[in-house]
């Protein structure tokens, strides 16, 4: 979906060589520089349509490309050229699949595949009926969103918590990015991360209880304010939420599941 194709020129905002145009995009949000973006999403920069010049050079004919900054910029072709893929676009209420998008969000909720880092804490916090209060939590946030991704809105809040929770039953987090990240060079399922629990795969078949993707703002600044109010605490070896915090996650959830 777009929202509109950027100006030629360089004086209005949303101008190709404007303020907040392609060059913005690459300099302040990271795209890849393998071309030119060229239009606006309705996400507020979580993705972009780029002209793609890699395969044919800067004389060539570009195809044009989605890149999806929350997958790891992952690129997928949209048309091979400019004119097909403005010849494709059509209005949007001829392409309306929210419904379709809600099924198969609950789909992966209800009946998806857990990640082994999750299934393996769940077995380690022993908490009654864990899985079912996770696809709980997932299913309120697909009900109150449509779609299940995790936001600032306060299911997705507690999902991060719970999340944090689980892993720290398997180890402790010596930092927010050691929570969040997996290691490039030693990927392994064996190494607990927010990453790997409920974001990305290692394998060829993914575990289907997945967001695909996230937004690093939105958590990190859930971190922050737990930290700032006290929920996680600085122990000898790291991070963990108080037993004040737990006890409120899991009365909290305790109304998810009822």
């Amino acid at each position: 979906m777009i929202t509109g194709l950027y100006a030629i020129g360089r004086t209005a905002d949303y101008s190709l060589c404007g303020p907040l145009g392609s060059t913005f995009m690459l300099r302040e949000w990271g795209y890849p520089p393998i071309g030119v973006g060229i239009a606006d999403t309705p996400s507020a920069g979580h993705e972009l349509i780029m002209l793609d010049y890699r395969a044919c050079g800067r004389r060539g004919e570009p195809r044009v490309v989605h890149v999806d900054q929350e997958a790891d910029y992952r690129v997928t072709a949209v048309a091979p050229d400019f004119a097909t893929f403005v010849d494709g676009l059509v209005p949007e209420d001829e392409f309306d699949t929210a419904e379709e998008d809600r099924l198969e969000a609950l789909t992966t909720v209800e009946r998806g595949s857990l990640s082994p880092i999750v299934s393996r804490a769940l077995a380690a916090s022993r908490l009654p009926d864990g899985e079912r209060a996770l696809r709980a939590l997932g299913r309120r946030i697909v009900d109150e969103k449509g779609y299940f991704s995790l936001h600032a809105d306060e299911s997705s809040l507690l999902m991060y918590r719970l999340l944090f929770w689980l892993y720290s039953h398997l180890t402790t987090a010596s930092s927010f990015e050691d929570f969040l990240r997996y290691d490039r060079d030693r990927p392994s399922y064996d190494l607990p991360c927010y990453e790997l629990m409920i974001v990305f795969s290692l394998v060829a078949e993914p575990y289907g209880f997945s967001t695909d993707g996230f937004a690093e703002g939105f958590i990190r600044d859930w971190w922050d304010d737990e930290v700032t109010s006290g929920a996680i605490v600085a122990v000898a070896d790291g991070y963990r939420l108080t037993p004040v915090a737990e006890e409120q996650l899991l009365h909290r959830l305790s109304f998810v599941v009822a």
